[in-house]
């Protein structure tokens, strides 16, 4: 079977967020992991669903009955957000690429301003494989999941937010008045913080 081409998807603001450091979920072994979540009437949408089942034919030719599709729908979550959404979990057992234009070409992501651009909340873009994998059981289970690839910061949209989705605040914003004309850090407000 020839090796395919990685699907990108669209401009989306990441959910679940760990490219950092990989995350356990349950019993399952740590992975590295971004969620797009997008409205239904995203064109990505239809273009993923033929990808997911292309990828289920060539392994069992058909799609099995029961088939654990990696397309989940954010109606049945608890999240508002998410509601009129799909969304799909991107993962990866080793750490991926994050990277960003810079100067007119592709950087990785500086270490030192990583936490202040790969948050949840914030806009990307990413490419990945759809696998088909079969777990024996008990019960016996067939599916796809989404191999994450590459991962791609970018800017919002314009008219959207970048708001972190855990209502964290930047570094830069919180202390952005704490530098004085000189660059130097002012201490004329300790007084006021001491009863």
């Amino acid at each position: 079977m020839a090796k395919k081409d990685p699907i990108k998807t669209p401009a989306f603001r990441g959910s679940f967020v760990q490219l950092m450091k990989p995350r356990a979920y349950g019993d399952n072994e740590p992975k590295y992991a971004i969620t797009v979540v997008l409205p239904k009437e995203n064109p990505f949408w239809k273009l993923l669903r033929k990808a997911v089942e292309e990828v289920a034919i060539d392994k069992f030719e058909k799609v099995p009955k029961g088939f654990k599709s990696p397309i989940r729908d954010g109606d049945d979550t608890e999240y508002e957000d998410w509601k009129g959404c799909y969304f799909a979990k991107l993962q990866s057992d080793v750490r991926v690429p994050v990277v960003e234009v810079r100067d007119g070409t592709i950087e990785p992501v500086d270490a030192d301003e990583f936490a202040d651009k790969v948050y949840s909340g914030a806009w990307f873009k990413a490419t990945f494989r759809p696998y088909s994998w079969h777990y024996p059981g008990p019960p016996a289970t067939k599916g796809v999941s989404l191999q994450l690839d590459n991962v791609l910061s970018v800017q919002p949209p314009k008219g959207e937010t970048a708001e972190p989705f855990s209502g964290r605040s930047s570094a830069a914003d919180d202390f952005a008045g704490e530098v004085d004309g000189a660059g130097e850090v002012g201490n004329e407000d300790e007084d006021s913080l001491v009863d």
